[in-house]
This record gives C-alpha cells, structure tokens and sequence, in this order.
C-alpha cells in the first residue's frame, strides 16, 4: 500500500505491475483524488 500524490495513480500502477505486483487498484480519498495504491506480490 502506497499513499501517493493526487496525480500519481498511474505511474505507481505501471512501477508496480512492472516489478511483479497484481491485483492493483487506487483508492479516493474525500476529496475525489486516487491517493492510495494497493498491489499484492504475485509470486
């Protein structure tokens, strides 16, 4: 799980589908922004 900046979402999902994570998703925060990233290791 990564806290982020609020245009960051993308880049973290393509560095952590590059580097062998799945399942990624971003999550909002209150004020509407993807501000939280969660990738699960696939081994």
């Amino acid at each position: 799980m990564l806290e982020h900046g609020y245009d960051q979402a993308a880049f973290v999902q393509q560095l952590l589908a590059d580097h062998g994570y799945g399942a990624i998703a971003s999550h909002r925060d209150l004020a509407g922004h993807e501000r939280i990233t969660v990738g699960q290791w696939s081994v």
